[in-house]
């Protein structure tokens, strides 16, 4: 006989636990006595088992004993013989206690995966609106770029006054297009609840192209409205909103196409 075949077959394990039938039961005694290591192995898994059992053990409350005592009369207590537990309890406290830590251990992974899951969708959505931005700029610094580049559009300095002649304003107007750019070189901050007002000079008359808000953290052209027919563009300093006609001694530039 292979004797560690038949140590790994599990045979010894049910024999401990008393799973195995008379006749099997006998034949493993029989294999015991024949066979030294046979015997050293049931020993071991006896005292393996025993182990467990005694490091899970639950020690009764000491008070339920007294409580027992007094009901009855101690007088009547008799120690009785120590009940052998049914070897498969062993075997079912091993099993449960396997389950039982097999089952934390899925849930935990579980947790900490839709953990990992949200973290993801929240740095994918982050990403796609990251890249969203990104073509949307994309887009519009290549309009910017066609215009620029497109024959039919004219540059138009505009010069500071005496107001204040270190302002300096570009404008790039495209009547085909139907398109206008500014770009602001040099503007000094305007004071407190006041803005700058850009106009167009149509025949000579001013027409409102809206307040101008500068940031000094954005360094890029300006879209503003367009207005076909314009001779000329200038920039006045008008109270927050602006106004209806333009106050001509706060003109900072002015130039003409």
């Amino acid at each position: 006989m292979n004797v560690q075949e038949y140590i790994a077959s599990g045979i010894l394990e049910q024999y401990v636990l008393g799973l195995l039938p008379a006749d099997q039961a006998a034949e493993v005694e029989q294999h015991a006595r024949d066979y030294p290591e046979i015997q050293a192995e049931i020993a071991a898994i006896s005292a393996a088992i025993e182990r467990y059992a005694t490091l899970h053990a639950v020690e009764p409350d000491p008070e339920i004993k007294q409580q027992v005592m007094v009901r009855i009369g101690s007088d009547e207590v008799r120690p009785a013989a120590p009940r052998r537990r049914p070897p498969w309890l062993w075997l079912l406290t091993v099993l449960l206690v396997a389950a039982l830590a097999g089952i934390a251990l899925l849930w935990s992974n579980l947790q900490q995966v839709r953990s990992d899951l949200a973290d993801l969708q929240v740095s994918f959505d982050q990403l796609q609106q990251d890249c969203d931005t990104i073509r949307s700029q994309q887009a519009f610094a290549q309009t910017q770029l066609n215009l620029l580049r497109d024959d039919a559009t004219r540059t138009v300095l505009l010069a500071g006054t005496t107001l204040s002649p270190e302002s300096q304003v570009t404008i790039y107007w495209n009547p085909d297009r139907q398109a206008t750019l500014m770009d602001v070189v040099n503007l000094p901050d305007p004071p407190a609840n006041r803005q700058y007002q850009l106009w167009a000079l149509v025949g000579g008359t001013p027409v409102d192209m809206g307040v101008i808000t500068l940031d000094p953290a954005v360094d890029s052209l300006l879209q503003v409205p367009h207005v076909d027919g314009a001779g000329g563009f200038a920039i006045t300093l008008e109270p927050a909103g602006g106004s209806v006609n333009p106050t001509l001694d706060q003109m900072y530039v002015i130039g003409t196409i």
